[in-house]
């Protein structure tokens, strides 16, 4: 009885977090990419993930790639490198919190391309945009 209420516990948590998480898609360039982030109420290391296809929905790969997120929350600012993650993905981390003015500008540069940049606002009631 105890390991099946634990388990069902486990699963509600898991449930919970899920549905925090924001995602959108913007094009830029010739690649539309997707970010994924779950900002929480307290400043906590937050993963943020950026996957890249082609217009037509082809994977990129984003070997070779780098990127940067500017990003900023309630007052605080901070960068992350974003990494290689996967076939078609960049990672980064970065200290941030579900303020309402949470703000995200990408720049990622792919081998021989000229750099993208969008900026994604995840908790304000309007779209991702291009950058200022």
């Amino acid at each position: 009885m105890r390991y099946s209420a634990l388990l069902l516990l486990l699963a509600t948590a898991t449930t919970s977090a899920h549905a925090a998480e924001w995602t959108a898609k913007q094009a830029a360039g010739r690649f539309v990419i997707e970010l994924r982030v779950n900002p929480r109420p307290p400043v906590l290391e937050t993963p943020m993930f950026f996957a890249v296809t082609t217009r037509e929905g082809r994977p990129v790969s984003t070997s070779g790639a780098k990127g940067r997120a500017e990003f900023s929350s309630g007052g605080l600012k901070g960068v992350a490198t974003l990494h290689h993650d996967g076939e078609n993905r960049l990672k980064g981390y970065g200290l941030m919190s579900a303020k309402t003015d949470l703000r995200i500008e990408v720049t990622i540069t792919f081998p021989g391309e000229p750099p993208v940049r969008m900026v994604f606002m995840p908790l304000r009631n309007e779209s991702p945009r291009p950058p200022d």
